[in-house]
Parts: structure tokens; C-alpha cells; sequence
């Protein structure tokens, strides 16, 4: 079933397919290739993407080099995928970043060729790393238009950005650090008083371990969403400034807390390190307040590019929260209650 095409240039077509049979044999005329056991989410729960940032950057120069070599002979090129939805929903995530990072198709012209052809199945919208119920569902077009955004307001460029300091530091070994806008905000995992490991991989590091990283970087604040895991002072020491704004672990901030987050956003000449217990949840939900109400980014694209800076980020009624309680559009904050919140799941 052939589902999607672009045009790259005037006679090249760069197609999509889903196949029984993902193992079709290529030919003179037509180049087939596959990804979905390439490119693989790591899923915490019943999440399954979207993919990461380094992943886009990977599969779009894959593809940008394919078509090259094959330019001058017309060959054709097609991506194939199987019929397992989740996979599928991930290949046309990558083809659809390809197509408005480098064939600069808009979001929604994209979107109109993914489900242009008749009984095409529907791809699966993606949802958040929690066990329960999703309570909040986002789309291929939320995604695309994500990225849009972000390459317009310059925090990310296909060309520029460093795919290899992406996966050297988004390793637990090497800090589980993922800048979501560069030079503004770094999310990470909270520190701990003392290196922590365990059998499964997970590892927590110490003040000491991050702060080369930070002075190195520009990072010259520190916010703490969790509880107190290690003595603020270790930062402070180092020259640089900690802020504690703790709220449980699965709950949204008080308007007091995101009101004094902002302030220190913007009272801070360099960088903030922003982390809660895992860095996902609270840390993304902070973030994403800010993105909203300064950067213009929907509740959408906010949590759409928070995933793909860093998955897993924004977790239950904080997807609610975001989309229901922010209002970017008049510059200010309404914050529902978590009682209120909780009527809503």
C-alpha cells in the first residue's frame, strides 16, 4: 500500500510505504529501505515515542544522502514500514520530520499527504510515560509543528545541531542531561548526596559530578523541583546560585511557584539547570510554562518538543495542566487546582 510521497526536486519522489512484508527487494528503478529497527524508542511504560532529537537528525541525513546518490540515475526512494501501528506511527514521525526539515513542507501539508491515500490505517497518538489511562494525546501535527517553531525561533538547526553530545550526555553514566532550549534551560535527573547505582543501569550523581559541566556551559543557576537530596551549599560554593521550588512528585505548581520560576528565568544572565527527581515530569512542566507564555509555543508543541528534546517529559494531569490552565496567547498564567485537576482524570 503506497501511502505518501514528496516531491524533493522537480522529477525525484521520496516515497512512503506499508508492507506485509517489510524485506521488499530494490531494484534499478526503486531504492527500499527500513527503519524501524534502526531507529527504536526506549519506552519507560506504555509510551512509545515520539523519537529523539538525535534520531531526527540521523534519519533526515540518511535520507538526504540517499537521495543524493541516487539523483543523477532517478532512481527512486522508498521507506517501508510494517503494519505494527506503533512502528508505523514512528516511520511516517521520521519521513514527516524530513519532510518540513529539508523538503520544507508545512506541518499541515504533511500531515494532509501522511493520510492521503483511501483506507490508510491511523497512526497512534502518542502519549505519556505514566501507567494509567492516557489522560492527554498528542499528534504527528503537533510534532511537526514543534519543530517548525523551533527551528524559526532558532533553538534548533538540522545542520548545526551536535548529534554526538546529544547521546554522549543523555546517558545515565554521563548525567542524563538534555538541554531543551539551548543556552536557557538544561533538564536533568536530581542529584544526590552520593553516587548512586543499581544493577538496572539507573545511576544518580553528585553536585561535584555536574558542576564542570554547568561552569563549562554557562550554567549559572541550579532550580530544585523534589525534595532535598543533597546540600544546597555544594552549588553555591561553586559560585553557582540554587533555588529550591518544591511541589509533589505527579502534581502541577501552585501560580505562586511558576510566578517565582519566571522571575528567576529571567533575573538569570546564564543558564538554569531545572531537575526534580527523574527530571521528566516537574522539570518539563516548569519548562513548559515558560515556553508558553514567552516563546508563543502551544501547550502542544511545548510538550511535542519537550519529548523530542527529552522523552518522557510531562506526565499525567501535568499534560492538563498545560493545555487547559496556560494561556500563552494573553500572557498570563491560570493555574487549575490539583483538586480541580483531579475531577478531570
Amino acid at each position: 500500500m503506497l501511502v505518501f510521497f514528496i516531491f524533493l526536486h522537480h522529477t525525484d519522489k521520496f516515497y512512503f510505504l506499508t508492507f506485509q512484508n517489510d524485506k521488499l527487494k530494490s531494484s534499478s528503478e526503486v531504492h527500499y529501505f527500513c527503519t524501524d529497527d534502526q531507529f527504536t524508542y526506549k519506552n519507560f511504560n506504555l509510551d512509545f515515542g515520539p523519537l529523539n532529537l538525535a534520531m531526527i537528525c540521523r534519519y533526515c541525513i540518511l535520507v538526504r544522502k540517499k537521495i543524493e546518490s541516487f539523483q543523477a540515475t532517478g532512481r527512486k526512494l522508498c521507506h517501508v514500514t510494517s503494519q505494527d501501528s506503533k512502528k508505523r506511527t514512528n516511520a511516517a514521525f521520521l519521513v514527516g520530520c524530513y519532510s518540513v526539515l529539508v523538503a520544507e513542507k508545512s506541518p499541515e501539508e504533511t500531515v494532509r499527504c501522511l493520510i492521503s491515500q483511501p483506507k490508510v490505517p491511523i497512526y497512534l497518538p502518542y502519549r505519556d510515560v505514566s501507567l494509567g489511562p492516557s489522560l492527554y494525546n498528542l499528534g504527528l501535527l503537533d510534532c511537526f509543528r514543534a519543530l517548525v517553531k523551533s527551528r524559526t525561533l532558532g533553538i534548533f538547526n538540522l545542520t548545526s545541531f551536535n548529534v554526538a553530545e546529544y547521546e554522549h550526555l543523555e546517558k545515565m553514566a554521563n548525567g542524563d542531561i538534555n538541554w531543551i532550549i539551548p543556552e536557557k534551560f538544561l533538564a536533568l535527573p536530581g542529584p544526590q548526596n552520593k553516587l548512586l547505582a543499581n544493577k538496572a543501569g539507573f545511576m544518580s550523581h553528585t553536585p561535584e559530578f555536574y558542576i564542570p559541566y554547568f561552569k563549562q556551559n554557562n550554567v549559572t543557576s541550579v532550580v530544585r523541583l523534589n525534595k532535598d537530596m543533597y546540600p544546597s551549599k555544594k552549588f553555591t560554593d561553586a559560585g553557582i546560585k540554587h533555588y529550591d521550588m518544591y511541589f509533589p512528585d505527579g502534581t502541577v505548581p501552585p501560580i505562586a511557584l511558576v510566578k517565582k520560576f519566571m522571575d528567576v528565568c529571567h533575573k538569570t544572565p546564564g543558564a538554569i539547570a531545572v531537575h526534580c527527581k527523574a527530571g521528566l515530569g516537574r522539570t518539563g512542566t516548569m519548562i513548559g510554562c515558560y515556553m508558553m507564555k514567552y516563546m508563543k509555543f502551544t501547550a502542544a508543541e511545548s510538550i511535542a518538543w519537550l519529548r523530542m528534546a527529552r522523552p518522557g517529559s510531562v506526565i499525567g494531569m501535568q499534560q492538563v495542566f498545560l493545555n487547559e490552565s496556560v494561556s500563552h496567547s494573553a500572557m498570563t498564567i491560570t493555574i487549575l487546582t490539583n483538586k480541580n485537576l483531579k475531577k478531570l482524570k
